[in-house]
This record gives structure tokens, C-alpha cells and sequence, in this order.
């Protein structure tokens, strides 16, 4: 992963109301509650609200990981992925 990035601290993450954001979709699909998650980033980012940021956007690619549970050496993989690249896997995090 990007040395550069930088993910939030529990305590950080426990500041905000997350739990209500990822609740808000009326179908509760890993895609669906990523949005509503990266929609609130963008609104933190724009107030420059950089924890909020930082929080939402983080929660946002954990929740666009993709199940798939009969893999049992890589149960979560990246949601998009195409011949010139993909979204967030869990191997872009570091511990």
C-alpha cells in the first residue's frame, strides 16, 4: 500500500456515527453501504473535516471489499476488478 496513506485509529473511528450512515441504504448490499460510507467521506473532505474523511473513506473501502466464502485462501478480493486495475483489496492494507 501507498506509504503515504494513513488510516484512522479505533478511537478516531468511534467518534463518528458510522454505524447510522451504513445503515441508511434500504437494501444492504456491501456496494451500496460503501457509497453511502464514501458519500460522507466526500462531504467531511469538502467541510475539511479530515478525520471524518479519513473514517468514512476507510470504512467505505472495507464495506467495497467482496465476500466470497467458498475461497477459503482468499475470502475477500478486491469489488471491481478489470484488465487495467481494481479497487481496494485487503491485501492494500498493512496491519
Amino acid at each position: 500500500m501507498n506509504a503515504q496513506r494513513t488510516f484512522p485509529s479505533l478511537e478516531q473511528i468511534q467518534g463518528y456515527s458510522w454505524e447510522a450512515v451504513a445503515s441508511e441504504p434500504e437494501i444492504p448490499t456491501y456496494s451500496k453501504i460503501a457509497h453511502q460510507l464514501f458519500q460522507k467521506a466526500a462531504a467531511f473532505q469538502q467541510a475539511g473535516d479530515e478525520t471524518g474523511f479519513s473514517v468514512y473513506r476507510f470504512l467505505g473501502q472495507l464495506s467495497d471489499l467482496h465476500l466470497q466464502p467458498e475461497n477459503k485462501d482468499v475470502p475477500l478480493r478486491a469489488a471491481w476488478i478489470s484488465p487495467t486495475g481494481r479497487s481496494i483489496a485487503i491485501e492494500d492494507f498493512d496491519d
